[in-house]
């Protein structure tokens, strides 16, 4: 989904998160051991619905991880899918028909079985935000889904639920990722019962997960092991902070063995901590649609002119790696250096590429457009990319916007050089690449519309073998990197400082970690 910048910004302008995944192993010889409750801190936790959950609010997918299973999973200790709700998963030779199989002995949390039309009440609850929301617009490839949002229709009519024990998803054209997509806490599988005419939660949340609520307050949430839980531990205790500062103060206090701590910050040397990737990005984009932008040799200079380097070590050497690329590390795809000599700063060369795109021409003013901040962070990197301009060749000026109205400005097409940010919220390159810059993309601000592009994506959707898939979509970012319609600056890290007794942690391309693995070393 897109950050600060975009169409749905979720983002706190002052806040940052994000990069490479690393595993807390057990001592050798270690046996795991069951019984005990990890205490942790978490920030950005307003609701237990995976329906209304945001996006971008790590703390809140983790806790919706541990309350609600879908169809399949995510194992981040391997790296692949596995059976969660669903058993085992089948498509058709063409790619339009998804079967799933459910266990026959899947429950609720209250002991009620959990049927094939709970996933579909799960899934349309989920579609039913609308365009608004990427969750929702992630299943818009899902026969029935434009009428049943017209409300043409009651219901989306590509989701079949005739047998409890087994659910169908027919598509309108194929999409070879919808597992991965499905294994994503957003499409948690929820219980209809536990909600009102609202869609409000009543009482405590119904779980399908490993874990469920016992007990609730405005800063803390209880849970307990459900009895067809996989997990060790018996229960997890959340304490939900304002901001990783005070989550940091809890774990320095020893009040809770896990902890999101600030990202900026050096961590203390005796600190145990995790960086962890969570899907996070921070690019400035190119409007090709601009007056000012559209030659693309024009772009292609300014990628070049732009030292990412300098930005990243002055604004966020704790907090993120240069990003390299558009599909990041973790995720089938990801090459360390992507976008190669196109993304490495040279001024002169800058310069000379500038003179060549305007062929004697007039240099137009590029708008560097960003939100404010707090802190002037933002302001501040405008500025350096402005000069950057400048030295090239090319009078630029920073343009100011306030962050309530940001999302709304650039969604109009009126940006030229833009600040912004995505999270991609599931574990396949399409998350990356297919919303940003398919020509129909749901958040496609860059007035890109490529042929080719559109091609290898649908090539990419289309590959049943992954190697085939996976190889569309590296030609798909080569492909995009091309046309200079993006600057990758920074990829986030979010930081987790984890007591001694933790064992087995591991996370996910988004900074999820398995609480089914998790276990303390008493």
């Amino acid at each position: 989904m897109l950050i600060a910048g975009c169409s749905r910004p979720h983002e706190n302008p002052d806040a940052a998160s994000d990069v490479t995944a690393k595993r807390i192993t057990a001592v050798d010889k270690e046996i795991p051991r069951a019984g005990g409750t990890l205490a942790m801190a978490l920030t950005g936790v307003d609701t237990l619905d995976p329906a209304r959950a945001n996006e971008a609010s790590t703390g809140e997918q983790l806790i919706l991880d541990m309350l609600y299973d879908g169809l399949v999973r995510w194992d981040a200790l391997r790296g692949e899918l596995a059976p969660a709700i669903a058993t085992s998963w089948t498509v058709s030779d063409d790619g339009l028909t998804w079967s799933f199989a459910l266990a026959p002995n899947a429950q609720f949390s209250n002991g009620r079985a959990i049927t094939s039309a709970d996933v579909k009440f799960s899934l349309e609850r989920v579609a039913a935000r609308g365009m608004s929301e990427l969750s929702a617009v992630q299943l818009a490839g899902i026969k029935g889904y434009g009428d049943f949002l017209a409300k043409r229709s009651p219901t989306i009519t590509g989701i079949v639920a005739t047998d409890p024990t087994k659910l169908v998803i027919a598509l309108d054209s194929p999409f070879s990722s919808l597992p991965e997509l499905l294994a994503g806490p957003l499409f948690g599988v929820v219980a209809k019962e536990g909600f009102d005419a609202t869609g409000a939660i009543t009482g405590e949340a119904i779980s399908s997960g490993p874990f469920t609520v016992t007990a609730r307050t405005a800063g803390q949430i209880d849970l307990a092991r459900t009895s067809h839980s996989r997990a060790l531990l018996d229960g997890v205790k959340v304490t939900l902070a304002s901001d990783t500062v005070a989550t940091a103060e809890l774990f320095a206090k020893g009040e809770v063995q896990l902890a999101s701590i600030p990202a900026e910050n050096e961590p203390d040397a005796a600190t145990t901590t995790v960086r962890s990737n969570n899907g996070a990005t921070f690019f400035y984009g190119m409007s090709v649609s601009s007056p000012v932008l559209g030659n693309a040799a024009l772009r292609t200079a300014i990628v070049k002119a732009i030292d990412r380097s300098a930005i990243q070590a002055k604004y966020f050497a704790q907090s993120g790696e240069l990003a390299n690329g558009l599909i990041p590390p973790g995720v089938a795809g990801h090459r360390d250096d992507a976008c190669g000599e196109a993304c490495a700063f040279d001024a002169a060369a800058a310069k000379q590429m500038v003179t060549a795109a305007l062929a004697g021409a007039s240099a137009p003013t590029i708008h560097v457009d960003y939100f404010t901040d707090s802190a002037g962070r933002e302001a501040d990197i405008a500025t350096m990319i402005a000069q950057s301009l400048v030295a090239a060749g090319l009078p630029a000026e920073p343009r100011a916007h306030a962050f309530e109205d940001y999302h709304s400005f650039i969604a109009s097409g009126a940006a030229e050089l833009f600040r912004f940010g995505w999270v991609g919220t599931f574990d396949s390159p399409d998350a990356y690449l297919t919303p940003l810059f398919g020509s129909v993309g749901s958040d496609n601000v860059f007035g890109l519309k490529d042929a080719e592009a559109d091609k290898l994506i649908g090539a990419a959707r289309a590959a049943a073998d992954p190697d085939v898939r996976m190889g569309k979509y590296v030609a798909l970012e080569d492909r995009i990197l091309s046309l200079a319609s993006i600057v990758p600056i920074v990829r986030y890290r979010s930081v987790y400082a984890v007591s001694a007794e933790l064992r087995d942690l591991s996370t996910d391309t988004e900074g999820l970690f398995d609480i089914e693995r998790i276990w303390l070393a008493h």
